[in-house]
């Protein structure tokens, strides 16, 4: 949820934004329990879900952690 607002008002705020690093003081594993999303899966999505934004705003961001 954080990171989402700090995605929107990034793209908000800064229109020359071309690239955005995400810090997690974590490891994204894979899932170890079928049928489980893994932390890397949920990345990637959000991701998806960000760039559709930055797309609707006409840029192009790239979103790294």
């Amino acid at each position: 949820q954080e990171c989402d607002e700090s995605v929107k008002t990034a793209l908000a705020k800064h229109p020359n934004l071309t690239r955005l690093y995400l810090c997690f003081p974590c490891d994204f594993p894979d899932a170890r329990i079928k049928g489980q999303q893994s932390a890397l899966a949920r990345w990637d999505k959000r991701v998806q879900q960000w760039s559709a934004w930055a797309k609707a705003a006409g840029r192009s961001v790239e979103f790294i952690r």
